[in-house]
């Protein structure tokens, strides 16, 4: 009877110091499979895996896709490449961003709860805002055990109280305690409904010997496959446009039907909780007023080009408009400048919180 041998870890800001620590913790024995995501920039080369497996003699590399879940290894999440845990393979997908990150936490999380339901745990660690708490949602459903580090102990809070306050978290724990009940669940004899396992070849067997069944979990659930199926699924949901439209690619929003956590997914699949949703807006809001900015300061300077070339042909009349137009492109751009500098547009989503960027970029 398998342990609870699923652990999937997401973190942010912060993170990176969290999971070298982790990992040197962990026993070389440690009978289950570790999959982690922390938010990076999908243009960076990330060397994790390398720092990691200096601390482990757990085997530890980038996902690579299809390839078998086993026990002692660490999967880490590759950069822009979202991470999925299918009954006894990985997968990476391209699909849309959630919550603004690719790999997000909250695509790991899912696709692990509805792959292995109770044999699951979700850790959550230091992290701005809130992603991974959709996800601890769905690890709840599937019978799974949350872990939230201690948001006392985490450098960026946010992420761990936001499970704890609207999930519920069965641990809250500082690291070295995550250890010990780490070790503690994958030890402890899980019993799983029936999840259309079946028997088969030894090549083709996870990590308990049984067949996987790619499929099922992308059937039950469109968004599993991270937005390729979401327009199909939401179709019938005109009652939940939410009005407001989605950041990234500027498709119509759907609210999210679950009452503990409000949230948004476009036709494409790009999903955002409030939070995340409220400071992507905030993000685009500046955007859009650099850009208007710029726009006028090019035409006022094309426009001051068209006046010169009329002085030179002493076109007296066509001088005094062109200059009127001018000095009035000056001082709308001058007035758009005085409101970008007055502060930020992406306000803190609670208190404490200071770094909005830093949840995006980390």
């Amino acid at each position: 009877m398998p342990g609870h041998d699923i652990i999937v870890i997401g973190a942010s800001a912060g993170g990176v110091e969290l999971a070298l620590a982790l990992a040197a913790k962990l026993p070389d024995d440690l009978p289950a499979a570790i999959f982690i995501v922390i938010h990076i920039s999908p243009s960076a080369e990330s060397v994790l895996p390398a720092l990691v497996r200096r601390r482990t003699r757990l085997r530890v590399a980038h996902a690579r896709n299809d390839e078998r879940v086993e026990h002692g290894r660490i999967y880490i999440a590759p950069p822009d490449q979202h991470l999925n845990v299918r009954r006894g393979r990985v997968e990476l997908t391209m699909g849309p961003r959630e919550n603004g990150h690719r790999p997000a936490v909250d695509t790991l999380f899912r696709s692990a709860a509805q792959s292995y339901g109770p044999r699951v745990v979700g850790v959550v660690l230091s992290g701005n805002l809130d992603d991974g708490t959709a996800g601890a949602i769905e690890i709840r459903k599937g019978g799974g055990v949350i872990i939230a580090q201690d948001p006392k102990e985490a450098l960026y809070p946010s992420m761990p109280q936001s499970v704890i306050t609207v999930v519920g978290a069965d641990h809250v724990a500082p690291l070295d305690t995550i250890v010990t009940l780490l070790d503690d669940l994958s030890r402890k004899p899980v019993v799983e409904e029936d999840l259309s396992m079946s028997a088969g070849s030894a090549e083709s067997r996870d990590v308990e010997g049984n067949v996987p069944t790619p499929g099922d979990a992308a059937e039950r659930d469109p968004q599993i496959g991270h937005g390729f199926g979401a327009a199909d699924a939401m179709r019938n949901e005109v009652d939940s446009a939410s009005g407001f439209t989605c950041p990234e690619c500027h498709g119509a929003l759907w609210a999210t039907s679950d009452a503990r956590l409000e949230g948004f997914r476009c036709r494409v699949g790009h999903t955002f909780t409030h939070k995340i949703l409220l400071a992507e807006q905030g993000r685009a809001l500046e955007a859009a007023m650099w850009t208007a900015y710029t726009a006028l300061e090019e035409h006022s300077v094309f426009v001051e080009r068209m006046v010169a070339r009329n002085e030179r042909q002493g076109n007296v009349v066509t001088v005094s408009r062109l200059s009127e137009r001018a000095r009035d492109l000056q001082q709308r751009a001058k007035l758009i400048k005085h409101v970008l500098a007055l502060g930020p547009f992406t306000a803190p989503a609670d208190e404490g919180e200071v770094d909005v960027a830093m949840a995006r970029e980390s």
